[in-house]
């Protein structure tokens, strides 16, 4: 994908156009690489305070002495480190995914090959549900990862089972 803009040293109106369109299109990219890295510094800055949240919520109940009324606090307090480290741990996913797009080789493959393929897996480990694919008989060749493919449909499969 191209994501510069040709500059122009014209001195008139649209070269001033061109300009500005290029600089804008340069700090686009800039903050655009910012936020692909964002998932994983937030994730790194808040997993140490979620832990310390943790362990003092561990402490506390170890003390033991707590009345029944603290003891409901302290039960959703620990519900909301769970899903606090529910969503890092997605956060720290979305970023591998991510990666493993840009660094994955990409090839010509049949993609109702590799769904038939992945279907038949599926209905060999998870046995108790039903698995079918309304798919067209011919192929359809795409450019990309098949791995990434069949790792799109395993992640959709283990939410969905």
């Amino acid at each position: 994908m191209k994501t510069t803009f040709p500059e122009s040293h014209a001195p008139d109106e649209l070269g001033d156009v061109a300009r500005g369109f290029s600089t804008l299109l340069h700090r686009l990219n800039e903050y655009t690489g910012y936020l692909r890295t964002l998932a994983g510094k937030l994730a790194h800055e808040i997993r140490t305070p979620l832990t310390i949240v943790r362990s003092s919520l561990d402490n506390l109940e170890s003390e033991g002495g707590l009345p029944a009324s603290s003891r409901v606090y302290l039960d959703r307090a620990r519900q909301g480190t769970e899903r606090l480290n529910a969503m890092l741990v997605a956060m720290g996913a979305a970023t591998k995914v991510e990666e493993a797009i840009q660094s994955a080789e990409r090839t010509r493959f049949d993609l109702v090959e590799v769904i038939t393929s992945a279907i038949s897996a599926y209905r060999i480990g998870f046995p108790e549900r039903q698995f079918s694919g309304a798919l067209p008989v011919h192929p359809i060749d795409i450019d990309g990862a098949p791995d990434l493919i069949v790792q799109l449909l395993d992640k959709l499969v283990d939410n969905a089972v």
